[in-house]
């Protein structure tokens, strides 16, 4: 709790409620994208899958998933098909289940029906059940303001498919970073700078991260993670979705 008696964890919580079963799809999903991106290789190492033709407009270059036996998974960067073969695959084939060149995933983008109004953006994923109050209800839980909980000073970070930062309902709750925002010492703005003025290996993210991409630019090409963000701290003062926790700021990672 902080000074004033409010559960720091509220709005961590609603975030985790309101990802895990996109996060279960998605990550499904990016499985199968790659098994279906990926053929066995011709040479003895078994283990180790080339990507196929019809996939390598997606794939990431000089990165690699590796999938150990034990369960965990190991994402290798900057880094040749041949050399992952001889100082990673080779050496460990048997504690190995699958290996392949990694791809970027994308949700597809909504319909341009769902995009006609900013309240659409943050509504549309609830479609049949079409309410202001969709996500609390779908999520069961209580309005947490009932409770004398807001989320103030609470950093809920979406892990999605970006944020529409102007939304009127969201761009007074987005996370902006101290040290990527003001101007730096040659009176630049520090959030299009191009330097990475907090020293956290990662440039410009004044509000979020596309790791994708590697940019910090954020923007949200499906919609869905501008609707998670409503469902958590949408500004019911200017529009008609109540987010869970108003008091919350959204950090975008996609």
């Amino acid at each position: 709790m902080n000074e004033d008696g409010v559960d720091m964890d509220v709005g961590l919580r609603f975030g985790a409620i309101c990802q895990s079963a996109r996060l279960l799809v998605l990550s499904f999903f990016s499985l199968t994208l790659l098994a279906a991106c990926a053929k066995s290789d011709s040479r003895k190492v078994e283990t180790f899958r080339k990507t196929t033709a019809q996939c390598a407009s997606t794939a990431v270059a000089k990165q690699y998933v590796v999938r150990w036996k034990d369960g965990t998974t190991v994402v290798y960067k900057d880094t040749s098909e041949e050399k992952l073969l001889k100082e990673v695959i080779e050496p460990n084939e048997s504690e190995i289940d699958v290996a392949e060149q990694d791809q970027k995933v994308r949700l597809s983008p909504p319909a341009q029906s769902l995009l006609d109004s900013d309240s659409d953006v943050l509504r549309s994923q609830a479609f049949a059940n079409d309410t202001t109050n969709w996500g609390q209800d779908k999520i069961e839980a209580s309005s947490p303001s009932t409770l004398g909980y807001s989320g103030k000073d609470v950093i809920v970070a979406v892990i999605d498919s970006g944020v529409q930062r102007n939304h009127p309902q969201l761009k007074n709750r987005m996370y902006i970073n101290p040290g990527e925002s003001g101007l730096d010492s040659q009176g630049r703005d520090k959030a299009t700078n191009g330097i990475d003025d907090d020293g956290n290996g990662l440039i410009d993210d004044v509000s979020g991260y596309d790791f994708a991409d590697e940019s910090g630019v954020v923007n949200d090409g499906s919609g869905h993670g501008t609707h998670v963000s409503g469902v958590i701290a949408a500004d019911s003062s200017a529009g008609t979705i109540r987010g869970l926790a108003q008091g919350a700021k959204i950090l975008p990672l996609d």
